[in-house]
């Protein structure tokens, strides 16, 4: 008999379940409707909303010549982390403003430089973008080739900006090892001017002649001391089709929380109407109001 009776209460527990949900069953279905329509709207809109949004990736990879490494004892990354490189990679490839301030007013450039400065800690953050220098090795000598990343939302400017990087490098180093360049180079003439040179100086002169010829480019503007492995790739980091497959679970889910809001909502006024048919629920409300008035 008491198991009859669980089974029964049971039965008339999911008969009032049921019930209830076929009372609202337009509220049900409205709202259930209304998030399907939600989210394929959604479909066609967010991921290209978010595609728009998404960056650019770049890709590059530099190091220093060779025959110049024994000029350098710094890390190339010391080269290229400085923030007058950097403001003026920025400025080259068109970035209007840097956290807010304005790289094309000339009155705001020591804002502009400071504010740089404050970013080179690890990572540069720019305003839509990123910038990371990374060595290419883990070792602990000091780096001659660096992996250069570079992150924006408008592909001319992802573009543009890793040559810009390059160029300002590239003149920060040449900068910094001119004059040794310049007394290599004129070691290097002195010795070939000596009639009848020893063995010795011959082969001083045989062996640094590959040298001498890409010190005097330099100094002619002929060549570079810092070089490019290969062009810099440019991609998407995320496409369309991936917003989309991405968006596909969200989509599920705003169906599933339309269903459930509409079940929610159709207990809650299930319950509303049966206290207010029940006169007895009815008076302990109002003498409460009545209670809560008198206080």
């Amino acid at each position: 008999m008491n198991k009859n009776t669980e089974n029964r209460k049971e039965e008339y527990i999911l008969l009032d379940l049921f019930t209830v949900i076929l009372r609202y069953r337009r509220l049900i279905i409205g709202i259930t409707i209304c998030s399907v329509i939600i989210a394929i709207a959604g479909y066609f809109v967010y991921p290209t909303y978010q595609n728009k949004k998404s960056q650019y990736l770049v890709r590059s990879t530099f190091f220093i010549r060779q025959q110049a490494i024994s000029l350098i004892p710094q890390d190339i990354r010391n080269f290229i982390n400085n923030a007058d490189v950097i403001l003026d990679s920025l400025r080259a490839a068109e970035i209007e403003s840097f956290n807010g301030i304005s790289l094309i007013d000339e009155v705001e450039t020591l804002k502009a430089l400071y504010a740089v400065n404050e970013h080179l800690i690890s990572n540069i953050h720019l305003s839509g973008g990123m910038l990371q220098i990374i060595k290419s090795d883990d070792s602990e000598t000091v780096a001659t080739t660096v992996n250069i990343f570079f992150r924006y939302n408008d592909i001319k400017i992802t573009e543009a900006f890793i040559p810009a990087l390059f160029n300002q490098s590239n003149k920060r180093i040449e900068s910094f090892i001119r004059a040794d360049i310049e007394a290599i180079v004129s070691n290097y003439e002195q010795l070939m001017s000596i009639p009848n040179p020893s063995q010795a100086i011959q082969e001083i002169i045989s062996r640094n002649h590959a040298q001498y010829v890409l010190f005097v480019d330099i100094l002619n503007g002929d060549s570079t001391i810092l070089m490019q492995l290969g062009e810099p790739v440019v991609m998407k980091e995320s496409s369309l089709e991936d917003f989309k497959k991405r968006y596909e679970f969200i989509g599920i889910i705003i169906v599933l929380a339309g269903f459930f809001v509409s079940l929610f909502l159709a207990f809650t006024f299930n319950v509303i109407n049966n206290i207010k048919n029940d006169e007895e629920a009815m008076k302990k409300i109002r003498d409460a109001l009545g209670k809560s008035n008198d206080k």
